[in-house]
């Protein structure tokens, strides 16, 4: 969660698109650690190292 909390506070307006107002990720947000989807979604405990890529993603659905 600390390198989430850097970026919202580099980024303020990110926060509300990730999480919601209980801190949780929103349903439809997909985080990405160097190419893995993360496991953990509530507390976020996935490793993450000073090298790692991470990818905050929107899940789209929909129809035809």
């Amino acid at each position: 969660m600390e390198s989430l909390t850097d970026a919202f506070q580099q980024y303020p307006k990110l926060k509300t698109y990730v999480v919601d107002d209980q801190g949780q990720l929103r349903q439809h947000m997909q985080v990405f650690v160097d190419g893995q989807l993360i496991r953990d979604r509530e507390c976020f405990t996935d490793r993450v190292s000073d090298q790692s890529e991470i990818f905050i993603m929107q899940a789209l659905s929909g129809g035809v």
